[in-house]
């Protein structure tokens, strides 16, 4: 490759401090479009998520959440169904045939035991999202019929007592229903409801297993109020944590932060921070909990992806989006998202939204196929999961794109992820500070024919040497390069 040198890249592993949270990267799942017969399709669905090493997986997945009841008394079992039927239903209207208006199901969803089975299969961490959307359906004749209050409550109490006292899975985060401050919601909810409901049923799902953390949904900017309450309501984060922080453990937010680029020249041309809406429910929590629950409170990024909803029916009015693909750029955005977010000291995790969608023609929400195979967002998801140590840090420095390294100080190896995000052919010199010795590093190269390219690939990058801690590395257009350094001998 006939490529121009840039400056070199110091790279100093005793410097790479920040430890990675358990749940790390992840996903969330489809428990309908996931269903028992989909799972088996190719190499099969376990086989998928392997190969994307994910961290940590959300069910029931989105805003299937506030639609979606475990099981039904006497709780002694999964038996899912929904709570929010009728012909105007939304997964009846989007689900692509596999529910019916009286919500029932017309092929075998995911239960939360097979759920289970899978985050075991995979080692990953669960995140079980509890339904309160249905509970603020107003039933409709000849539209949507919810569920009442008190039994989406039940549904989410005798949730934590299967799980945790008697199948004894041990699953800590439990959020309380999904994006309950939006008007893409089910039902968008008050501030004062949703405070209500946060204090109630923190305390009744700990009174079951105290070790749980109880995490709320609000928005990525912190002055925003709920569409239930319209303009002049009150604010959502401010009304929430100032009354209910005593009973949150950590602050659920979803950042899609692309937004009117138009292209992926935007992001070619520009350096996106892609976690201000991080930044921003940080600073709703100092403001407004009290100091020692600020002092604990974490943030989850449980939904997030390079969307450009702008492009998206949710924005009509607009033609300033970068149109929905499943390709190259958008995968290369989206690895950079995670990475930001991965870096980030008071994010615990971030999980993509999603597995699959329902039929979805730009094929940009998902990350795995009808076969189970990875799509370009699946493999960037996979090399963050594949490659991810104890400790990682963004790195400056890299004049064509961003750059991260992850460092395993138990086992000495690093990994180098290097971002090309021009169309120009480089390389990069990498000089290990402090480490003079012989290195060997192999790795992998995610690249394609253009930002546009529908099926990139995934390519070996050979064994290189050196013997004086440097390293050049070739780092072709449009491109994710992830390189393993060891020692010699390691």
């Amino acid at each position: 490759m006939n490529a121009r040198r840039l400056p070199p890249l110091r790279v100093d592993p005793g410097q790479i401090t920040m430890a990675v949270k358990p749940n790390a990267v992840g996903l969330n799942v489809n428990f309908l479009a996931d269903h028992a017969e989909s799972r088996q399709r190719g190499q099969g669905y376990v086989a998928a998520l392997r190969r994307m090493g994910v961290r940590s997986l959300r069910y029931p997945g989105g805003e299937k959440s506030n639609e979606y009841l475990w099981s039904s008394p006497p709780w002694d079992a999964p038996r899912p169904r929904l709570g929010i039927v009728g012909p105007k239903g939304r997964l009846h209207l989007e689900g692509g045939g596999r529910v019916d208006a009286d919500g029932r199901f017309l092929v075998k969803p995911m239960d939360f035991d097979e759920f289970m089975e899978i985050c075991r299969a995979v080692g990953a961490h669960p995140i079980v999202c509890v339904n309160l959307g249905a509970a603020y359906v107003k039933d409709e004749t000849g539209g949507r019929r919810g569920t009442p209050h008190a039994e989406v409550m039940a549904n989410a109490v005798e949730w934590v007592r299967y799980a945790n006292r008697v199948k004894g899975y041990g699953v800590r985060d439990w959020e309380l229903g999904n994006e309950s401050y939006w008007r893409g919601s089910a039902a968008a909810i008050g501030a004062a409801d949703y405070t209500r409901d946060a204090i109630e049923f923190s305390r009744a799902m700990k009174a079951v297993d105290p070790g749980i953390r109880f995490g709320v949904n609000g928005h990525v900017g912190k002055s925003l109020v709920s569409p239930a309450d319209g303009e002049g309501g009150p604010i959502w984060w401010q009304h929430l944590l100032s009354r209910a922080s005593a009973e949150i453990d950590f602050a659920v937010m979803h950042p899609y932060p692309c937004y009117e680029w138009g292209s992926y020249d935007y992001y070619r041309t520009h350096a996106p921070g892609f976690t201000e809406g991080t930044e921003e429910v940080a600073e709703a929590i100092r403001l407004w909990a009290p100091a020692a629950d600020a002092a604990r409170l974490r943030i989850q990024a449980t939904e997030a992806n390079a969307f450009d909803w702008a492009a998206s029916h949710w924005y009509r009015g607009t033609d300033k989006g970068w149109a929905w693909a499943n390709d190259l750029g958008h995968a290369v955005v989206l690895f950079d998202i995670l990475g930001q977010h991965l870096a980030h000291p008071l994010i615990d995790g971030i999980q993509v939204w999603t597995t699959r969608w329902f039929d979805s023609p730009s094929r940009l929400e998902d990350v795995i196929d009808e076969d189970n195979n990875l799509l370009p967002t699946g493999e960037a998801v996979g090399l963050w999961g594949r490659h991810l140590k104890e400790n990682l840090a963004t790195l400056a420095g890299l004049a064509c794109g961003p750059a991260y390294a992850a460092w395993s100080p138990r086992t000495k190896e690093l990994a180098l992820f290097l971002v090309n995000k021009g169309r120009e052919a480089l390389s990069v010199e990498v000089e290990l500070a402090g480490h003079s010795g012989e290195w060997r590093a192999t790795g992998e190269r995610f690249c394609g024919e253009s930002e546009t390219d529908l099926h990139p690939e995934v390519l070996v990058v050979g064994s290189l040497g050196s013997a004086d801690g440097k390293i050049v590395c070739d780092l072709p257009p449009m491109s994710i390069t992830v390189l393993e350094l060891r020692p010699r001998g390691a």
